[in-house]
């Protein structure tokens, strides 16, 4: 069975391993089967599909994530900013921590998304190439 039509339990927890990067014969292993077999399910579309499904729905959750301790800063920061008992410095200084924290929640988005794009363009040349997974 190289080419499912629809993916079993097995399949589905071999598409989740393999979405996070392990190898095929760790994935063989934790769920029963040959590295071998890894190999060809790894080819089929279905499988393929399911693996890039997988690794967006994890990128989309870390984004949100990033963009909901994002909107939690700027709330404190806010916060802060309006309490009449700090000093201008110490407003100064919380803003600067505040926009620091930010950019780097933005930074760690691109980084997330450029990193989950690579790892589909070398999945996507593995699977061609070899059928082996990076």
């Amino acid at each position: 069975m190289t080419e499912p039509q629809q993916l079993d339990e097995r399949h589905l927890r071999a598409a989740e391993l393999y979405a996070q990067g392990l190898s095929n014969l760790a994935i063989g292993r934790e769920i029963g089967v040959s590295q071998e077999t890894i190999r060809k399910w790894a080819i089929a579309s279905e499988f393929k599909e399911e693996v890039r499904r997988i690794r967006e729905r994890s990128v989309e959750e870390t984004v949100g994530i990033l963009a909901t301790v994002g909107r939690k800063s700027a709330d404190t920061l806010l916060e802060m900013l309006g309490r009449e008992n700090l000093s201008d410095r110490e407003k100064l200084t919380a803003i600067k921590l505040g926009l620091e924290f930010m950019f780097k929640g933005i930074e760690a988005i691109n980084v997330v998304t450029e990193l989950a794009e690579l790892k589909e363009m070398v999945g996507r040349l593995s699977d061609d190439d070899t059928g082996s997974n990076l």
